[in-house]
């Protein structure tokens, strides 16, 4: 088993490690001949699911990896000790990571090439301890399946939707996210006591590939509104880590899921990027479960179609997905 990489985008793959360690304390990274996948599969008590995936030519040069397993390899790490060895790797000439062992522990290896700022050469090894996981751990991976979006808009400025939510949490657990093809989007909690709701107008919508309406096939009342209740913790965690995006797509699952599809950059030569991170309303289960469920949520997050005059114009093709809570009257179905 080999597995030994150059670094040539390190900043792109400490965002999304970063993004992954406020959502989960450990990872599972699969490394394959074309792609890195970051999972957080979370336990029973956990509702956060995340999924990531990044072409390989996005963030590595010279890459290497050969193992038995058809040339396929599992990492369980600390999402923390991760991201702060990749941090050590900020203004670095060169980094290599590898995968190597210390005694009869397996290492993830950070060699990193650094100058001070009077020019001298300054080496820098990062050592990660990780679990090499077995065929049958790698079996047990099963990714979340999610059905065609009812609606998909351009989100409103992310902060300022993080000050709206920030008033709200100490009101429900839980926020209710609701949206229609008129470009409306409504936040709203409530308790017996009272209820709050924040609406905004007017929002663009974004248009899938593969998409019903892409398809041809019919489509329902425009001004019909769609909910999904969401774990409001988790949607603030998703709003305060994703503060630089310059646009975001919103995707409702009627009852089911919401996602997040986050585009950061005008950067247009990073491509392939997708974190999906899906979190149930107090279950852990995979929807592939759900018997109303099509296709994965990779697989269901192909890039849109936009319009020039949209502000997604600007952005890069890299896109980050969250996909928030199964709403309670869904989760009787797992």
């Amino acid at each position: 088993m080999r597995f030994r990489a150059e670094l040539s985008n390190i900043a792109t793959f400490q965002y999304i490690v970063s993004s992954v360690s406020t959502l989960a304390k450990q990872c599972i990274i699969k490394l394959t001949a074309e792609k890195v996948h970051i999972i957080c599969m979370g336990d029973i008590s956990s509702s956060t699911q995340v999924w990531a995936q990044i072409d390989v030519n996005v963030i590595f040069a010279e890459y290497r990896i050969e193992s038995s397993a058809g040339n396929m390899i599992y990492l369980e790490v600390v999402t923390e000790a991760l991201k702060r060895a990749l941090n050590s790797g900020q203004g670095a000439t060169e980094a290599v990571i590898r995968l190597t062992k210390k005694g009869a522990t397996p290492i993830l290896s950070l060699a990193i090439k650094s100058a001070s700022h009077t020019g001298k050469a300054i080496d820098i090894l990062q050592e990660i301890s990780v679990r090499v996981l077995k065929q049958a751990d790698m079996d047990n991976l099963k990714e979340p399946l999610c059905p065609d979006p009812d609606v998909t808009l351009y989100m409103p400025s992310l902060k300022g939707v993080q000050v709206v939510v920030e008033r709200m949490r100490n009101i429900s657990s839980h926020i209710i996210f609701t949206a229609n093809k008129m470009g409306e989007l409504r936040l709203s909690v409530e308790d017996e006591l009272a209820k709050i709701e924040t609406v905004w107008k007017n929002l663009k919508q974004a248009h899938f590939e593969n998409s019903q309406a892409a398809s041809g096939e019919e489509e329902d009342d425009p001004r019909a509104l769609h909910a999904v209740k969401i774990d409001i913790k988790m949607f603030l965690k998703f709003l305060s880590t994703h503060q630089g995006a310059t646009s975001t797509i919103a995707c409702v699952c009627n009852e089911h899921a919401g996602i997040f599809h986050v585009y950061l950059s005008p950067d247009s030569s990073v491509t392939g990027g997708i974190l999906t991170c899906a979190g149930y309303d107090g279950h852990a289960e995979s929807v592939s479960r759900c018997p109303c469920t099509r296709r994965s949520l990779n697989a269901a997050t192909e890039l849109p179609r936009f319009e020039k005059s949209s502000a997604a114009a600007n952005t890069s093709r890299l896109s980050r997905t969250i996909d928030a809570a199964c709403d309670k009257q869904h989760a009787s179905l797992y």
